[in-house]
């Protein structure tokens, strides 16, 4: 099986519809200024991305079908 190395971080930023979009951006700005007082802009980004991979990496050997993942982050 073929899987591209930079795919499970790509991942972490598409979105499949607008509603998903919306959602997330409701998220980030409810939820991120709290996070990122008591972690800083560097710890956010570093749970963002960790979180962003990890729940790929879960998604890819969960299910064969190909998933977006623009929400993952918020889930870990």
């Amino acid at each position: 099986m073929y899987c591209n190395k930079n795919a499970f971080l790509v991942v972490n930023i598409q979105h499949s519809s607008l509603v998903h979009i919306g959602l997330s951006t409701w998220a980030l700005l409810s939820y991120g200024p709290g996070v990122e007082s008591v972690y800083g802009s560097i710890g956010f980004g570093m749970i963002y991305l960790i979180g962003g991979l990890f729940g790929n990496l879960l998604s890819f050997f969960h299910t064969p079908e190909g998933t977006v993942g623009g929400t993952v982050s918020f889930c870990l």
